[in-house]
């Protein structure tokens, strides 16, 4: 069988963040629906795009990029951590599909100068999140970061005493 690499070139860092911002949605030991124990990875005109769900949460993220139409793959969650952990921000990665001479996409990968990385891609359709991507919110609320964190962490810190108490 004849097989044939599209990937795009990015850097390890906007991969990176990509991955962060979507594969905690994910709902890895998915045992009712396996499609959903991955990431949905869509390299389409313009765009990167990452979609993740586990039927309560739903994360997207994209970023602009001058490619053409890769294709879209379902790559397991597991796997993509991993990906996200070797992955230094310095680094510039070649991250795409290796499909078949019908089109299909067998795998996906990440080549560095360090590594080369190789990801299954799970088979089945993943859900239409588009409809629930399109809906907008209706309570917006601004907050200041700095303030929001340090709360957080005045919680945890009292929330410990508390628990160590006990």
């Amino acid at each position: 069988m004849r097989q044939s690499n599209e990937f795009v070139e990015i850097k390890g860092k906007d991969l990176k963040n990509l991955i962060k911002k979507t594969v905690f949605a994910a709902d890895i030991d998915g045992k009712s629906l396996p499609i959903i124990t991955g990431v949905n990875v869509i390299l389409q005109t313009g765009k990167i795009q990452m979609v993740a769900t586990n039927r309560h949460r739903l994360a997207h993220a994209e970023r602009e990029f001058d490619i053409g139409n890769i294709g879209t793959a379902v790559i397991e969650a597991r796997g993509i951590i991993e990906l996200q952990k070797i992955v230094n921000d310095n680094d510039e990665v070649e991250f795409g599909f290796s499909k078949s001479s019908g089109g299909e996409v067998i795998y996906a990968f990440a080549r560095t100068e360090r590594f080369i990385f190789y990801s299954r891609v799970l088979e089945g359709i993943y859900p239409d999140t588009t409809h629930a991507m399109a809906i907008k919110a209706v309570t917006e609320i601004t907050v200041n970061r700095k303030e929001l964190i340090e709360s957080l962490e005045l919680i945890f810190i009292i929330s410990q005493v508390e628990y160590s108490e006990k």
